[in-house]
């Protein structure tokens, strides 16, 4: 079952035309998730799938005391009740945090191991007319740290070709 957690989204991805569109960035209250996800569960469901158009920014419009980050959700979901797990949406991989790690790994019956992190290309000079927050180096180096702490990780990942202005070169590099 897929549960929406978050919508909106504001960074400046050249290609993507989502901030224009929803801009407001919102994410729904941990305990109407809870609730969503306890039903789900108790009607058989066994893998519940968290989504939003930037899932990494859930809890970011929330008031700092009342704040709740994705491992926080992911936590509190974790102890709603046996039976079930859940799995990660697409996340950019700045968003891809230790702590976030830290609860997966002590978690691997609940949390599936599987992390979909866009890439979009392997040129600098294409991330850079991109506007992505990372390079292919960090990228890379994050990765390596989900194989570190969690045991047999899927990693997937996006990559776009043929962006404007990419070359030969460029496309190699991805």
């Amino acid at each position: 079952a897929y549960v929406k957690v978050q919508d909106g989204c504001f960074l400046p991805c050249s290609y993507c035309i989502i901030p224009q569109v929803r801009p407001e960035v919102w994410s729904r209250p941990v305990a109407e998730i809870a609730d969503e996800v306890r039903r789900l569960a108790d009607a058989g469901y066994r893998e519940v799938v968290l989504t939003g158009v930037h899932l990494g920014l859930f809890g970011h419009d929330r008031p700092r005391e009342e704040r709740v980050d994705l491992a926080g959700l992911v936590e509190r979901l974790i102890g709603v009740r046996d039976g079930f797990r859940i799995r990660l949406s697409s996340l950019e991989v700045n968003e891809v945090s230790e702590r976030l790690l830290a609860v997966m790994a002590a978690h691997p019956d609940r949390v599936c191991p599987h992390l979909h992190i866009p890439l979009q290309s392997g040129s600098p000079s294409v991330l850079r007319r991109m506007r992505r927050r990372a390079s292919k180096g960090y990228f890379f180096d994050r990765c390596e740290r989900v194989q570190e702490l969690l045991p047999l990780p899927a990693l997937s990942t996006d990559a776009m070709v043929g962006f404007p202005g990419e070359t030969e070169e460029d496309f190699e590099a991805t």
